[in-house]
């Protein structure tokens, strides 16, 4: 417990110091005397406490209005192609505000205080805010932008899009060739590098706006554009495990011309094949009569079989729920049933598998779903 709150305070202490720092970097670059940096320090420091304090007071809601709304819809939908998208860990406050053919755009309420935090370095202005917000948006878009098209450009499908205040996230599937993880991987700073030409482009023949959206647009092209393009080449992995594109590409090199181990981001969502190519068996079907099913040394488990019905997000929250396994092994997990026709999982008694089955079952028919999990004893 006391470690939790240790590192919750150095989460927090981080996210009001790297405002105030922020606040004091942009206000340097963008010409200001030092008095007014500081000035604008204080901004970022007063902004990064107004940022956690709404986190810590609306984290809780957020995340179990997150489930209730989940639960609704596992119980309102039939199918089983929800998108992988959905199943990785998105932490509380995202909003789906747009829908691209069939990819969902997803932003988070911490994008406000980007644009807050840009346009202090001037002054508290809400007309500014909303400018700069727009324009922190459209980078970031952009950037994530780079990652769909190249992605789409190398058959990989893409499962959601998530835009926040600190940055963005392409959840793709995971690129099984090297070139396809350095395109894909690259795109994005490809796209920052071309935003940044056009803007500066633009200032060269026809010099700066005049009016104060295309003044933060410039500034948000060039210089916050900068910056993020310089962390985002970094390699280093996030507080949560994510990794940034340049670490992605760091770890490509390494593999290539080093032998280190195939770079696998945390966020890209291993294969799966297209729901009316995936294997169902009928219900009564037995996997332990299927050797290519039975694990070696199994004695007693339980057995999972792919349906139509059953919503992909529905087993994995199962999976993790009653497994105890962690979210990206429930993916890994729910992939492999999606994908051969069902599972076979070790238990260590007999007992336990019966409990299990017993409980997955049941969370399942909660929702209105017949998932067959069951408990199973090998000969």
């Amino acid at each position: 417990m006391y470690r939790a709150i240790i590192r919750r305070a150095m989460e927090s202490l981080a996210v009001i110091l790297g405002c105030g720092a922020a606040g004091f970097v942009l206000s340097l670059i963008s010409g200001a005397a030092i008095p007014s940096a500081i000035d604008a320090t204080s901004i970022g420091v007063l902004i990064g406490f107004v940022a956690v304090a709404v986190g810590l007071i609306l984290g809780r809601p957020a995340a179990a209005l997150e489930r209730r709304l989940s639960a609704a819809a596992w119980a309102k939908t039939s199918r089983s192609t929800s998108p992988l998208g959905y199943m990785t860990e998105r932490s509380p406050g995202y909003v789906e505000v747009a829908r691209i053919g069939d990819v969902p755009v997803f932003v988070h309420w911490s994008l406000l205080f980007s644009g807050l935090l840009i346009s202090s370095l001037g002054g508290l202005d809400f007309k500014r805010t909303f400018f700069y917000t727009v324009g922190y948006f459209l980078l970031i878009g952009a950037h994530e932008a780079g990652h769909v098209v190249a992605a789409r450009s190398c058959r990989l499908k893409v499962f959601a899009v998530e835009i926040s205040g600190v940055g963005g996230l392409c959840r793709v599937e995971r690129p099984l060739r090297m070139t396809h993880i350095v395109l894909v991987y690259s795109a994005g700073l490809l796209a920052q590098v071309a935003l940044m030409v056009f803007a500066l482009s633009w200032l060269l023949v026809l010099g700066p706006p005049s009016g104060d959206f295309g003044r933060a647009l410039l500034i948000t092209f060039t210089v916050v554009n900068m910056i993020l393009f310089v962390v985002n080449v970094i390699p280093f992995k996030t507080r949560n495990g994510l990794s940034t594109d340049g670490r992605i590409l760091w770890q490509s090199y390494l593999h290539v011309f080093r032998g280190a181990p195939y770079p696998q981001p945390r966020y890209a969502v291993p294969p799966f094949l297209p729901p009316d190519q995936a294997p169902v068996f009928g219900p009564d079907t037995s996997l332990l009569s299927l050797p290519w099913f039975v694990p070696k040394g199994f004695v007693q488990g339980i057995e999972i079989l792919n349906d139509r019905t059953t919503p992909m997000l529905l087993i994995v929250t199962l999976l993790v729920r009653h497994l105890r396994l962690s979210r990206e092994e429930a993916v890994a997990r729910m992939i492999s049933i999606h994908n051969s026709g069902g599972v076979l999982i070790p238990m260590a008694s007999v007992e336990s598998a019966q409990r299990i089955a017993a409980d997955v079952s049941a969370g399942a028919r909660a929702t209105g779903h017949s998932l067959v999990c069951r408990a199973v004893v090998a000969k």
